[in-house]
């Protein structure tokens, strides 16, 4: 076998990747789907967006034939204008490359989270749910982005599109590139695989930068890839998301969640006086006395102090937190009428209140935060119910 065939054989398989033998790679992405899926999917009104209750699942390792699958689907009238859902550990790189290709030429909206078909149940890996994927049929299915991840060549695919991103609490990870050499005749002396290997690696690395730069992304993030070894992961901070331009949103949020204990709403936003620091913030509600429901707010303790912290449902209705001697955190108790407030209202507005400057003078810096009531009514109503105190007013 000489040079040139066995090039054409490592630039089949050229990977972007965790290796199997990797422990991380078992550990981390058991239950994924081994070829990539791609389908149609239905959710409840509003499941992937307002106005969206369909979107384009694509999911499972990156294959050979992922890019031909891609194309399949969004050639289908079906698929006009439906934003992309991915779920993937990576696979190869030069199939990612292409798929991001095609949402660029569609202007495609990208975001991160798993698609759970109902048919599927739990394992949505497998052999039947995977057969009922590649059925060719929109499927009822939701949405979720726990344990959602994409990873590897997915993360080409996803800065592909026009519009990315990348929800709170995903995995967003990346490593450098690697080749796997098959010599199914064992004729091929080490040092021409290693040459071999060398040269596609770097045929490789030169077309991911030139694509990133094409995308629109920070070169910082290929410097930052290089560093990372092919066996390991980075997982992207919100920073390095916003850096690269991979997601340029100034303020990210989690609907309002119940736990099975509690609610909570999650925030990241960009800090006042540093544009690439993201400052995380986190509310409660819990099950309280008789008075009420407990509701703390939680701060990154590097923002500045506050001297109050006013939670505003509307032009007069307000929930004043306490302080607990703690920069960071602040609780209050929110009696029936109160919740009954919260389940009804449309937006909520966060005023902060920080401290004057002694030094400096002047007035003191206000902060105002909007937040989206999405899943508060349900999550009350669900945490009213496991609460003995409501259950019983009830």
């Amino acid at each position: 076998m000489n040079l040139i065939v066995v090039s054409s054989v490592f630039a089949a398989m050229a990977l972007w990747t965790l290796p199997a033998a990797s422990a991380t790679s078992d550990d981390k992405f058991r239950g994924t789907s081994p070829v990539t899926l791609v389908y149609i999917a239905k959710g409840a009104p509003d499941a992937c967006g307002p106005g969206c209750d369909r979107w384009i699942a694509v999911e499972g390792k990156i294959d050979e034939a992922a890019a031909a699958r891609l194309r399949k689907v969004l050639l289908s009238r079906q698929a006009k204008g439906l934003p992309i859902y991915l779920h993937s550990p990576g696979g190869h790189a030069r199939q990612s490359l292409a798929m991001g290709r095609m949402l660029r030429e569609r202007k495609a909206t990208a975001r991160v989270a798993r698609t759970m078909v109902k048919e599927c149940g739990g394992d949505q890996a497998s052999a039947d749910c995977v057969k009922l994927k590649q059925g060719g049929k929109e499927l009822e299915a939701t949405l979720t982005t726990a344990q959602a991840y994409c990873s590897s060549g997915c993360t080409f695919v996803l800065v592909g599109a026009v519009t990315r991103e990348v929800a709170f609490g995903v995995r967003f990870a990346v490593h450098s590139a690697g080749i796997t050499l098959t010599d199914r005749l064992r004729r091929v002396p080490k040092a021409t695989r290693d040459r071999a290997i060398g040269r596609g690696l770097e045929s490789l690395n030169r077309d991911i930068a030139a694509y990133l730069v094409a995308m629109g992304i920070d070169r910082g993030l290929f410097e930052l890839i290089k560093t990372v070894r092919f066996e390991s992961l980075h997982a992207l901070s919100r920073d390095e998301l916003f850096r690269f331009g991979i997601d340029r949103r100034e303020h990210v949020e989690t609907d309002w969640t119940f736990t099975g204990s509690w609610i909570e709403k999650l925030v990241q936003a960009r800090g006042a006086s540093d544009a690439n620091d993201f400052r995380t913030r986190r509310w409660r509600l819990v099950c309280g006395t008789e008075r009420g429901m407990l509701l703390s707010y939680a701060r990154n303790n590097r923002d500045e102090p506050l001297t109050s912290a006013v939670l505003r449902l509307g032009a007069d209705q307000k929930i004043a937190f306490g302080a607990l001697g703690r920069a960071d955190m602040r609780i209050v108790t929110v009696d029936a009428g109160m919740i009954g407030k919260l389940k009804a209202a449309a937006q909520l507005s966060l005023m902060e209140v920080g401290t004057v400057d002694t030094a400096k003078g002047g007035e003191p810096p206000v902060r105002e935060t909007i937040l989206s009531t999405t899943g508060l009514s349900r999550s009350i109503e669900q945490l009213s119910s496991s609460c003995s105190v409501f259950s019983r007013r009830g």
